[in-house]
């Protein structure tokens, strides 16, 4: 496209002849004498569509090039044997793109810099080039640390969301979740997330609107601590206690009058044992007799 040459080398070092042999041959045109060429807006732009001038400044001169095949056709600059454009612009996917084929630093286009509407014409241009897409509502990501549990709330501050479906991705520490917010109250939604290990975590909000899906801000987490680990606690652990008092039969706290009753009624009773001492010494008295009488030697 625009009448341009293409040179296809293997070699960086042939760069320098190349080029020498293309300023060498004669142009089958000559230089372009500086003139007036005024532009002249197409019918049907997008990009011009709401401007409000219909006419603009004339330029000196301009970059020669030929229209892409898909492009659009914004500013037309007349000559006698063709037209050449001064403005395109082109649409693919989500993306858009414009070019101006003269300068702005006053060489070819003196008019221009004089040009009243110059600021609003490029103002126009580039509001244009911006990607479109709905403008986010009033709204404020709260994320906390509810005992073990990593709680994001979204708080909404504009109407017209009732029938929309929010989603969360978490990803962060070689992990990755997703889910789905509950509507707590009218502009109020909450989520636990998959969130345990400590890191740096990204959440990413969005919105789901009939067939819309609306992107929100990524918003950083870092969790600092394991909330399942045991750790030092400011005040005593209440809830432990009371578990372990009811899975043991106590209480926490009792009264007075409840804490000074005994929980358990003892028993005692007592037995004699003059019988088993009685029948000890007889048997030691016994083996002492034996003892004697058989294993030590008798004198003569």
């Amino acid at each position: 496209y625009g009448g341009g040459f293409f040179h296809h080398t293997y070699d960086p070092a042939t760069l320098p002849q190349i080029v020498l042999k293309q300023i060498q041959e004669k142009p089958e045109e000559g230089p372009m004498a500086e003139k007036d060429f005024t532009p002249a807006p197409v019918k049907g732009s997008q990009l011009l569509a709401g401007f409000a001038e219909k006419s603009y400044p004339p330029v000196k001169g301009y970059i020669e090039t030929e229209l892409k095949r898909g492009a659009a056709l914004d500013l037309l600059l007349s000559r006698e044997e063709k037209s050449a454009p001064l403005l395109a612009s082109w649409n693919y996917g989500k993306g858009r793109v414009a070019a101006f084929t003269t300068d702005l630093h006053g060489g070819w286009s003196r008019e221009w810099i004089r040009w009243t509407a110059l600021e609003r014409f490029w103002a126009h241009v580039f509001d244009w080039l911006r990607p479109p897409g709905e403008s986010l509502p009033p709204h404020e990501v709260r994320i906390n640390l509810t005992g073990s549990r990593v709680v994001l709330d979204l708080y909404l501050y504009a109407d017209g969301h009732e029938g929309s479906q929010f989603r969360y991705s978490v990803g962060g520490q070689g992990r990755k979740g997703e889910g789905v917010l509950t509507r707590l109250a009218p502009g109020h939604y909450q989520s636990a997330l998959p969130i345990s290990a400590p890191g740096d975590y990204r959440i990413a909000l969005v919105e789901e609107r009939q067939a819309q899906r609306l992107s929100y801000p990524t918003v950083g987490y870092t969790l600092a601590i394991d909330p399942r680990a045991e750790m030092v606690r400011d005040e005593f652990n209440i809830a432990l206690l009371e578990r372990l008092a009811r899975s043991t039969g106590g209480e926490i706290n009792p009264r007075g009058d409840r804490a000074a009753q005994p929980q358990m009624e003892i028993h005692r009773t007592f037995a004699p044992l003059r019988f088993y001492l009685v029948s000890l010494a007889a048997a030691l008295f016994l083996g002492e007799i034996v003892f004697r009488r058989f294993f030590l030697p008798t004198s003569s």
